[in-house]
């Protein structure tokens, strides 16, 4: 025990002469004139932050050493000139969770300084706990009719002396004491080193990084959810199983067995150097909520090499490139925007309670080679799967009904698609750019696919018939007519089991069509662009009486004279706009259900009759 006590004894009157020799150096210098080595050293992280008037210098870092010697980290202006950019260097010091408190040293000089002012209402600003330590007098001022020169007084009794005598007006001392009162814990210089480190680290308790709640969700049996609600600084770079347990003991005293981890809305959003997560052997991540995680682009997820069960909402993950967790998602539909420009995400399984895939729900996800989908699937978000350029085989159950806009658009390693009997409708570019795509056989209940639904898909595996490509469903392989097959050879007819005409199916084919063209009863749609500046085609008679014909279908068919339709015609935009040589139109119906094609045609003669036209 003796020599344990020499040992102590030893190092502190060898830590005593060094002090000795340092302040030396620093009492016999101009602050700018110090050597690097005399002076104290700064910490980054578990500190308390200096702040002092430059005219103090000698002081403070007296007190700086032997709080060192005591093991409080400081962080102070080491080396940094006083000026315009000390302010924003302060800020970032103060800011950050590695700030433990700010320590502010109170003079006559400091409450003259603007730049200490300044801090002073910043720490009280962002919240941060703090300290002042006040030094003596150093000027001949007068309190009373006596000097106070070499005494201590109070922070607000300083302020009342510098305005009696005239250093500072009523005005800045009224906003000087706007910054204290009463409760403000002051320390006089004089007092013992270890007393001021004791009531510091007394004042400004460790404060834990996350804050959050506890719930217990199985009364009686000890199960709990920790709810965090947000983070006390978003520039950190790892969050450790120890931040959940300072936590979790600022809340409870006795927390049993293990417990779920909720991330509230918006929680960790924006945290643009947080990389990791550790959660410990007791805790469970179940929900993510909406835009939890939300642009943390340097994110690689949590410590867990087994999937995360758990729920995501809206934007939950929304642009954390480098997210790198497998997922089984749980309990709710899958959000908007829920893993959107998560690029190195490689394998997601959704489970039966996810019965919706939200708009944009697994957007640019570059790296995703595997979605498990359950048949309880009812609705497929815009966009959901858009850019998912590793993907290379999904199915689609049969309760989906609708493919919509860009599901699968930019899917450019996509080579098979196994389509559920009830899908209905593929919307507008749902799978525009999978080049690879060899395998797709649509439901046998389709009924209407988009504009640009398949453009760019240019490795589809048609049934030909008459020179013309068709993707069929399994009742009818002849179901859309999709493009030419051989450029050189004239198209005669279509099939007559053809329903839909799909965007630029004959996009500028002034060789392949000349002359008359019948469309088959059977076709009720005709693609936009479908007929686009077919300059040879003269003559078009569309047997279906209710067909739709989609925007710009006969744009700038420039040689089309004549056009036989039924009464329940669905025209949308410029369907023959540029159709400059339109002669005639056979129009079964009333003159008054007539509409004009466009400001670039002259008004053709209008046959308005009753009747069929496969009869006529």
């Amino acid at each position: 025990m003796k020599k344990k006590e020499n040992i102590n004894q030893i190092s502190s009157e060898l830590f005593k002469k060094q002090i000795k020799e340092k302040m030396e150096i620093i009492n016999n210098n101009e602050l700018e004139n110090i050597p690097s080595s005399a002076l104290p050293e700064t910490f980054s992280i578990d500190y308390y932050f200096i702040s002092y008037s430059h005219k103090d210098y000698k002081e403070v870092y007296y007190d700086i050493f032997l709080f060192q010697y005591h093991d409080m980290h400081i962080w102070y202006d080491r080396g940094i000139p006083a000026g315009k950019d000390w302010k924003e260097v302060a800020q970032r010091n103060i800011t950050p969770f590695e700030c433990k408190g700010v320590i502010l040293y109170i003079s006559e000089n400091s409450l003259m300084s603007k730049a200490v002012i300044d801090e002073i209402r910043y720490v009280q600003e962002v919240g941060k706990q703090f300290v002042c330590i006040t030094l003596p007098f150093k000027s001949d001022y007068l309190y009373k009719g006596e000097s106070v020169k070499g005494k201590y007084t109070s922070i607000l009794g300083m302020i009342e002396i510098l305005k009696e005598n005239k250093a500072i007006t009523p005005k800045a001392a009224k906003e000087l004491k706007s910054l204290f009162n009463k409760e403000t814990i002051y320390l006089p210089y004089k007092t013992p080193s270890d007393t001021k480190v004791e009531k510091i680290k007394l004042f400004t308790p460790t404060v834990p990084l996350l804050n959050g709640y506890f719930e217990e969700f199985d009364m009686g049996a000890g199960e709990y959810t920790l709810t965090i609600t947000s983070i006390r600084d978003h520039m950190v770079n790892k969050i450790s199983k120890q931040d959940f347990y300072d936590l979790i003991n600022d809340l409870e005293g006795d927390i049993r067995n293990h417990y779920l981890i909720n991330f509230d809305k918006t929680s960790l959003a924006n945290c643009y150097f947080l990389e990791t997560i550790e959660i410990g052997p007791n805790m469970e991540i179940s929900i993510i909520s909406e835009y939890a995680f939300a642009n943390d682009e340097k994110f690689k997820g949590f410590n867990v090499k087994e999937p995360l069960f758990c729920s995501v909402g809206a934007g939950g993950f929304y642009n954390c490139k480098s997210l790198t967790n497998d997922f089984i998602l749980t309990y709710e539909p899958v959000g908007i925007d829920a893993f959107n420009g998560c690029e190195s995400v490689t394998h997601i399984e959704l489970t039966s309670l996810n019965y919706y895939i939200g708009d944009n729900a697994f957007r640019h996800c570059k790296s995703l080679k595997e979605i498990e989908m359950p048949e309880e699937v009812e609705s497929i978000g815009s966009s959901a799967f858009a850019g998912c350029e590793s993907l290379k085989e999904i199915f689609l159950p049969d309760k989906l009904i609708k493919i919509k806009s860009s599901t699968f658009s930019g899917c450019s390693s996509l080579e098979k698609v196994t389509m559920g009997d009830n899908v209905e409708i593929i919307d507008v570019s749902a799978f525009r750019g999978c080049r690879v795509l060899k395998n797709i056989v649509l439901s046998k209940k389709s009924r209407f696919i988009g504009r640009n639904a398949f453009q760019f898909c240019d490795n589809i595996k048609f049934n030909v018939y008459e020179n013309i490509n068709y993707l069929g469903t399994r009742d009818n392989p002849y179901f859309m007519a999709f493009s030419i097959f051989d450029r050189l050879k004239r198209v005669n007819k279509l099939h007559e089991d053809c329903v839909v005409l799909h965007t630029r199916v004959f996009h500028h084919s002034s060789h392949n069509i000349v002359g008359s063209f019948v469309i088959p009863d059977k076709v009720t749609q005709i693609s936009d662009k479908a007929f686009f500046r077919c300059d040879s085609l003269t003559e078009v008679v569309l047997l279906n009486k209710a067909i739709i014909l989609d925007d710009e279908a006969f744009f700038g068919c420039r040689k089309l004279e004549s056009i036989k339709m039924g009464k329940d015609v669905q025209l949308k935009e410029h369907v023959f706009w540029g159709c400059s040589s339109l002669k005639e139109v056979t129009f079964y119906g009333t003159k008054e259900e007539w509409k004009p094609f466009g400001k670039e045609i002259t008004t053709p003669v209008v046959h308005c009759l009753d009747g069929d036209l496969k009869n006529k």
